[in-house]
C-alpha cells in the first residue's frame, strides 16, 4: 500500500544514528588529536595504550555499519512509492491523456470540414497515435506510414455521407482503387496535423515533466542520499581516518576559535 511515511523502519533509523555517532567520534578523534592516557576509577588511575580506543571505535563502527546495511537493504527493497509521487504521476498521465483526446476531436472536426462529402471516424487509436509520434523512432515510422498511400487502417475509417432519402453511411473500401485517392488525401492531411500536434505534445510533456521529475529527485535523494549514502560515506571516511589513510587536520582551521 502506498505511503508517505518514513521508508526506513525504527531499527534501521537506530542503526543509522549509531553509525553516524561512532563515525563522527572517530573523525573528531583523528582530526583534533584527542588523546586519552588515563581513566580515573574509584580513586585509581588506569592507563592504557591509545590504540585501545581506536580498536573500540573500529569494532563499534563495524558492528553498526553491518547492522545498518542489513536493515537498510531490506527496507529499501520493500519501499513503495509515496502518495505524493503517485499523485504527481497521475496528474502527468491524466493531462497527457486529456490532451490527446482533445486533439483527436480537433483533427476529426478539421477533416470533416475539409472533406464535406465524407465523414471520418476514429477507431479509438488516433489519440494513441498522437502520443506515439512523440517518441522518436516510433514517431518517425508512424509519420511516414501516415503519409503513405495506405494509412494505418486501425487509425480511422472513412464513410461516404448519404444524401437525404438514401440509406445509412457506407464505409469507403480500403482495397477499392477508386478510393485510394481519397485515403491518400486523408493520410497527407493527417500527417500535417500530427506533426503540429507532436510539437504541442512534446512541449506539454516537457512542462509536466519538470514538477514530476523534481518530486522523484527529492524522494530519491532522501531515500538513497541522506538515508543511504550519508551514513555509509561517513563510515568510510571514519575508517580512512582511523587507519591514517587521510588527514583531517584542515578541520582545525575552519572551526570557530575559542
Amino acid at each position: 500500500m502506498p505511503t508517505s511515511l518514513d521508508p526506513l523502519s525504527t531499527p534501521t533509523r537506530a542503526a543509522k544514528r549509531n553509525v553516524l555517532i561512532v563515525a563522527l567520534m572517530a573523525i573528531t578523534y583523528r582530526a583534533f588529536d584527542v588523546s586519552i592516557k588515563a581513566i580515573p576509577v574509584a580513586g585509581l588511575s588506569i592507563e592504557f595504550d591509545g590504540r585501545v580506543f581506536v580498536f573500540l571505535l573500529l569494532v563499534s563502527l563495524t558492528y553498526f555499519v553491518v547492522t545498518f546495511l542489513l536493515y537498510y537493504f531490506i527496507d529499501i527493497k520493500n519501499i513503495e512509492p509515496s502518495m505524493h509521487e503517485l499523485g504527481t504521476d497521475k496528474h502527468f498521465t491524466d493531462r497527457l491523456n486529456y490532451f490527446t483526446s482533445q486533439k483527436e476531436r480537433e483533427i476529426l472536426a478539421e477533416l470533416d470540414k475539409l472533406y464535406a462529402e465524407t465523414r471520418i471516424v476514429s477507431s479509438g487509436d488516433l489519440a494513441g497515435l498522437i502520443s506515439n509520434v512523440a517518441r522518436s523512432k516510433r514517431g518517425h515510422f508512424l509519420l511516414a506510414r501516415a503519409s503513405y498511400s495506405k494509412p494505418p487502417i486501425e487509425t480511422f475509417s472513412v464513410y461516404k455521407r448519404h444524401k437525404p432519402g438514401q440509406g445509412a453511411n457506407t464505409p469507403a473500401c480500403m482495397r477499392d482503387a477508386s478510393n485510394m485517392g481519397l485515403y491518400r488525401k486523408y493520410a497527407l492531411e493527417l500527417r500535417k496535423r500530427l506533426r503540429d500536434k507532436r510539437r504541442q505534445f512534446l512541449w506539454l510533456r516537457f512542462k509536466l515533466s519538470l514538477p514530476r521529475q523534481s518530486v522523484r529527485a527529492i524522494y530519491f535523494f532522501r531515500n538513497y542520499g541522506t538515508d543511504g549514502f550519508l551514513p555509509i560515506g561517513m563510515a568510510v571516511l571514519a575508517y580512512l581516518c582511523l587507519y591514517g589513510a587521510i588527514s583531517l587536520d584542515w578541520l582545525r582551521h575552519i572551526t570557530p576559535a575559542k
